[in-house]
């Protein structure tokens, strides 16, 4: 059985899912104990999450009781004052890690879609011995690469990969990039050696198994997409070793988490409050003014006006067409219309089989709606967002002014 998500550990506290005798904890669990229950160490350092029981048929091991206040007074955890078990799973609300990595998934990525199967982590390294890994040593690993010719800071560069391949702790935070996501993974502490065969093991000479699999979400489920990361992450994609550091270790446990810096959270609403109040000022143009503003963002988004525009009327109709894909529509301007309005004008469409019909307006006294395909209706609740995305927030903020 594999946790939902990842397990997590808190830098700077001790891991309060570890047996004395140094074993992690496993599931199966039970139900929680106090959710949330605040697990305290040093005065005014806490960590808030979920403490789940380890099912276990040997009797409960008694823990010592700590304070009501929360003060660490033993080794147990504090649930409102009373005794729980010793063995138990405290996860702490959002995810945790104490440094990153990136690894290259075999050489080009050839080993990508295996490992993102079957949760590993693997390296190559045939030429070094599994003690020297074990053990750490990197001058041994360092002296092996330069006795086969290379430099001194080549041969440290991949005698320091394999050190953290097999020193780096189960708080280390993993990354990898395949098919445009960043992926990412929290993985066991024991590495399996496979072999030296380059032949006989052709898919890596050792491998570490994740917890609970490779993810490319956040634990809010929104995809991980490398479009949308910070250049600082992605640059690394391109690395041509196997293992390096992966920073800055703060933006990727934000991302991970699905936080956002407060600087973002600020131009969010900055910008919601722009749009709020495009809406009025669209209300305030001329019938004139508001047909050649639709226009220009019909313009400014890839189509090309193929018909005149409507001289002296309430309806103007835009004859459109994108040059590529030479797709067709036209649009019905309106600058006040209701429901009924756009029915009628829906029913006429019925006509145009060739072309899509875009229905644009500022007023109604509630949103359209049509179910018809190949109709839009495009009111005050979408097209503030098109003319703050052709750029003509100013030219409608000179033309009401």
């Amino acid at each position: 059985m594999s946790y939902p998500e990842p397990p997590r550990t808190v830098p700077g506290l001790r891991n309060p899912f570890t047996r004395r005798s140094g074993g992690t904890v496993k599931p199966p669990l039970t139900s929680a104990v106090g959710d949330p229950v605040t697990y305290v160490q040093d005065p005014g350092l806490k960590v808030t999450g979920t403490v789940l029981v380890r099912f276990s048929k040997s009797p409960i091991t008694r823990s010592t009781k700590l304070s009501s206040s929360g003060r660490a007074g033993g080794s147990g955890l504090h649930d409102a004052g009373n005794l729980v078990d010793q063995s138990i799973d405290f996860r702490p609300d959002g995810v945790c890690a104490s440094t990153a990595r990136f690894i290259k998934l075999g050489p080009g990525g050839a080993w990508e879609r295996l490992c993102l199967d079957d949760g590993t982590l693997r390296l190559a390294y045939y030429e070094v011995p599994h003690e020297m890994g074990v053990a750490g040593d990197v001058t041994a690993i360092r002296d092996l690469y330069m006795g086969r010719g290379l430099s001194k800071a080549a041969a440290t560069s991949h005698a320091n990969q394999v050190r953290d391949f097999y020193q780096l702790s189960a708080d280390t935070l993993w990354i990898t990039f395949a098919n445009g996501y960043m992926w990412w993974c929290f993985a066991e502490s024991e590495v399996t050696f496979l072999g030296n065969n380059r032949e006989r093991y052709p898919d890596g000479s050792r491998l570490r198994r994740t917890d609970a699999g490779w993810s490319n979400t956040d634990i809010t489920g929104r995809p991980l997409l490398m479009s949308s990361l910070n250049g600082n992450v992605t640059k690394i994609a391109g690395y041509r070793g196997a293992i390096c550091k992966a920073e800055p270790l703060d933006y990727l446990l934000r991302r991970i988490n699905g936080e956002e810096v407060p600087e973002v959270v600020q131009a969010r609403s900055s910008h919601e409050v722009l749009l709020r109040s495009i809406e009025p000022l669209l209300a305030m143009l001329t019938w004139q003014d508001f047909e050649l503003l639709v226009e220009l963002v019909f313009a400014r988004s890839g189509w090309r006006r193929t018909g005149r525009t409507g001289g002296a009327q309430k309806t103007v109709d835009l004859e459109l067409e994108i040059p590529i894909t030479g797709e067709r529509a036209f649009v019905q301007v309106k600058s006040r219309t209701t429901q009924a309005q756009l029915d009628d004008y829906v029913e006429h469409f019925q006509g145009r089989p060739d072309a899509r019909m875009f229905y644009v307006y500022h007023s109604a006294k509630s949103e359209l709606t049509c179910a018809v395909e190949g109709v839009v209706a495009v009111g005050p609740e979408r097209l503030p967002e098109m003319v703050l995305e052709a750029g003509l927030f100013d030219w409608l903020v000179d033309r009401v002014s």
